[in-house]
């Protein structure tokens, strides 16, 4: 009986060993961040590629906050944010309805997604409640 409780509880403990994983999964995967999860939240889906067109993989992908004069926060460890799949493409979950700039992170580079037809403006994103917003094909250099 002993050996039965003490299998019984190691297998509690080895199921709860994810429990503290991110949401944030690669778009294109089962997982929790394909809609928005919570009410009055929305999301924002898209794909990240290089000068080229080729995808890029692996990179976190986030939401920057814009105050009302127009100043851009981004903050990889708060924002909202998912990783680029192997066709880079990616889904942030459980946005709070606003208009954002879209940035990404790196271990080397990271910064603002500028708009390829106006170099000097960030690409911007609207998420409304409950609605999935699409940030297109965002381009940046290569890591």
């Amino acid at each position: 009986m002993k050996k039965l409780a003490m299998m019984f509880l190691l297998g509690l403990i080895l199921a709860g060993c994810g429990a503290g994983a991110p949401t944030a999964t690669p778009a294109g995967t089962a997982g929790p961040q394909q809609t928005p999860q919570a009410a009055g939240l929305g999301a924002v889906q898209g794909v990240l590629v290089d000068e080229q067109g080729a995808p890029i993989e692996g990179v976190g992908v986030y939401v920057a906050k814009i105050s009302v004069d127009g100043i851009i926060s981004f903050s990889p460890e708060a924002d909202p944010r998912a990783i680029t799949d192997a066709e880079g493409r990616f889904t942030i979950a459980n946005v709070a309805p606003a208009t954002y700039a879209m940035a990404y992170w790196t271990p080397g580079p990271s910064g603002l997604i500028y708009d390829p037809a106006k170099p000097d403006l960030a690409v911007q994103v609207e998420v409304r409640a409950e609605e999935t917003a699409s940030a297109g094909s965002l381009k940046i250099k290569r890591p």
